[in-house]
């Protein structure tokens, strides 16, 4: 019968950090129109634009307040804005 025993492991632990992107920004033209691909940003146009908006309105010391009612269970959400 053959015997079992423990072969010693010389594994080493290893562990790489190298956390960065290649994004650059929102991926907006000057009229805040989104690019299809631009600033390492792909797809999601209006979500870019949406957030470039917000961006703009925190840049010009805008007011944004998002509420939430509820309607059937459902969070909706209510954004009002003070257009500056």
């Amino acid at each position: 019968m053959a015997s079992i025993r423990e072969v010693p492991s010389k594994v080493r632990r290893f562990e790489r950090i190298g956390a960065h992107t290649h994004i650059k920004g929102l991926g907006l033209d000057e009229n805040s129109n989104a690019v299809k691909i631009k600033d390492g940003m792909v797809g999601q146009e209006k979500a870019r634009e949406a957030a470039g908006l917000i961006v703009k309105m925190i840049q010009e010391a805008c007011m944004l307040l998002i509420t939430f009612t509820r309607s059937i269970s459902v969070l909706l959400p209510r954004v009002s804005y003070e257009v500056c």
